[in-house]
């Protein structure tokens, strides 16, 4: 497959590093034929993948086929270039999975010890008194250096300061309860159960679990009241499926793998079920992570509390899958070095054609890591040609402040419940484009604001061209001058020498409609023009934050000489066939978009 072109926004191409190693020793790891006295042969290979990892040396392939295997990879040997890789793949063909989950095995029983109803209710039924509870017991031994039923979502540390609680603070009740709540999750016939935080919550809705504080004694209602018999269950025994075991491991090659069921928590710090643990120089591709209680995938320092001058960036994730990832699903941030960390950035990121699922189903939005995919401090990068749907609470997209030189291209972006945007920049500056983008289906979710397409905040120079922004409960194109945490006073978020003037949003051929704003600007130093707008939920749906005005299309032009090319159309539109089409009328005009394809072009037929 040809790989697709990306000309950065200050003109210059961008050119991804390759694995150019040449692969001189092969290993191999197979549960149907391995043995624990294996040699890695193919003829006589390993049972393990852990078995593998002391022989795992630069210019190493480990192939691992068909199998579930079920331990953490600990990698101990790193990679020195990109002739000198490190890989672990998945044979063609075959299915190898790595996961976090346990079989659990022990005895179920009536569930007794807890009173049914919250402790001053006088009733000591459950509300839905025909309610069938179980108990059981995990066997402590199956939990390697941490049980993630004994351990509390988090986060654990502050991003910066504790006197900063509205960095991590829990604002909502529910928010309250799911940060007190066990990292640890059970899967039922494959299905995740629902964690609740009381006993008595257990007589309110089926398909639900309580841990007690021992971490090891569960009390579980299956789905329909029925009773353990004919259920598999399966436990998280492990926070992590595959992690190096020392920080700074570089150049690590992972292909053709699937990650699955790790109980870990919530950030700060970013541990995924993967982990490049504060490493550089890994390309994950054909990937499928699934199944995080937290985070997916972690791809850069975990945490800006870190210090470290160790190299970062230049990482590549493409053609993965992501899928039902509770906080985020692929996410990284660089730590504090020499330079203050507000003035760090990460170089090299493409992230590419990569599928994102379900994620975020926390209700914890504002804890402000909620995203399919959630990146910080980019430079010289690229997020393109994504497909993220069902994203409950949090962003698709999220790239976090003072990102210079940014691609974000041709991802569609489908029914996502967030309070800031589907795709969202935020505090940056320099060299910034969203173009070819598509966004169905944005709502708000519990807050007054939200609800946008592409959306910034406290950011200028972002250039948005050619993209298709409909059915957004916010602004279908939303570039905010502040944060709405912020609205009553004036913050200046101060990120590469400079604060954000709210100015250089320029907004050129756009389709927007059934929105409630089709554009917000954060000011009126701006150029627009050769939109396409429908329908709208206000009178006058344009609006720029600075001067504060509201304006219809005529006014639009009047007052500021915005989108003198620009005009209304009939838009109608609906996705077919489970998504993976756009059909989008214009006027008189039908457009056909193949979501699972390159949209840059079919966008580009609209303005031919």
């Amino acid at each position: 497959m040809n790989e697709k072109r990306y000309i950065l926004p200050d003109g210059t191409e961008f050119v991804p590093w390759k694995d150019e190693t040449n692969y001189r020793k092969e290993l191999h790891v197979s549960q149907k034929n391995g043995t624990d006295n294996g040699d890695g042969s193919k003829e006589n290979p390993f049972r393990t993948i852990s078995q593998s990892l002391a022989f795992a040396t630069p210019g190493t392939k480990v192939v691992i086929h068909e199998g579930v295997y079920r331990e953490t990879v600990r990698p101990v040997v790193s990679g020195r270039s990109d002739t000198e890789m490190v890989m672990f793949c998945g044979a063609d063909g075959e299915r190898a999975e790595i996961t976090g989950a346990e079989y659990y095995t022990g005895e179920y029983r009536d569930s007794e010890g807890w009173k049914r109803r919250e402790a001053r209710h006088p009733d000591n039924t459950f509300v839905e008194a025909d309610a069938k509870v179980y108990m059981g017991k995990f066997d402590r031994n199956m939990f390697i250096g941490s049980n993630p039923f004994a351990m509390a979502n988090g986060p654990l540390v502050p991003w910066y300061d504790y006197n900063l609680g509205w960095l991590y603070l829990c604002k909502r009740p529910e928010e309250r309860r799911t940060t007190t709540m066990r990292r640890g999750m059970l899967f039922c016939d494959g299905v995740r159960v629902e964690q609740v935080l009381n006993y008595f919550e257990l007589g309110e809705k089926d398909n639900t679990f309580f841990v007690e504080d021992d971490g090891l004694t569960f009390h579980i209602r299956f789905k329909g009241d029925s009773a353990p018999d004919g259920h598999t269950l399966e436990f998280t025994a492990r926070e992590q499926c595959f992690c190096p075991e020392e920080k700074y491991f570089s150049y690590i090659h992972l292909k053709n793998l699937h990650f699955t069921k790790g109980g870990n928590g919530f950030p700060p710090p970013q541990r995924g079920i993967l982990s490049t643990n504060c490493g550089n120089h890994w390309m994950i591709e054909e990937c499928h992570i699934t199944d995080a209680n937290g985070v997916g995938a972690d791809i850069s320092f975990q945490c800006p509390g870190r210090y470290s001058t160790q190299p970062r960036g230049h990482q590549i994730v493409r053609n993965c899958e992501f899928a039902r990832c509770g906080i985020v699903g692929l996410t990284g941030t660089p730590a504090t070095s020499d330079t203050h960390y507000y003035d760090n950035q990460q170089e090299g990121f493409l992230v590419e054609n990569n599928r994102f699922i379900d994620n975020c189903w926390w209700d914890y939005e504002d804890l402000m890591e909620n995203a399919g995919v959630k990146i910080h401090r980019l430079k010289n990068s690229v997020v393109a040609n994504n497909y993220i749907n069902g994203t409950a609470f949090g962003s698709g997209i999220w790239t976090d402040a003072f990102n210079t030189n940014l691609l974000i291209e041709g991802n569609v972006v489908l029914h996502t419940g967030t309070q800031w945007g589907a795709i969202f920049m935020e505090a940056s500056k320099d060299d910034l484009l969203m173009r070819h983008n598509i966004v169905v289906d944005t709502k708000k979710i519990k807050t007054l604001h939200g609800g946008d397409g592409l959306y910034s905040h406290t950011c200028e120079d972002v250039k948005t061209v050619r993209n298709i922004s409909l059915g957004c409960e916010g602004s279908g194109i939303g570039h905010h001058s502040k944060e709405p945490l912020s609205q009553i006073q004036d913050i200046q978020r101060i990120d590469g020498g400079s604060g954000q003037s709210g100015n250089g949003f320029d907004t050129f051929e756009n389709v927007v409609s059934d929105c409630t704003h089709l554009v917000t600007l954060g000011s009126d130093r701006c150029e627009v023009d050769g939109n396409i707008y429908g329908s709208h939920r206000l009178q006058a749906p344009l609006r720029i934050e600075r001067p504060q005005v509201y304006e219809d299309l005529a006014h639009w032009r009047k007052n500021f000489g915005f989108d003198l090319n620009g005009r209304t159309e009939n838009i109608t539109y609906s996705l077919e066939e489970n998504d993976t089409r756009l059909v989008l009328t214009i006027g008189e005009k039908t457009y056909d978009i193949d979501l699972m394809a390159d949209v840059a072009p079919q966008i580009d037929k609209i303005f031919e």
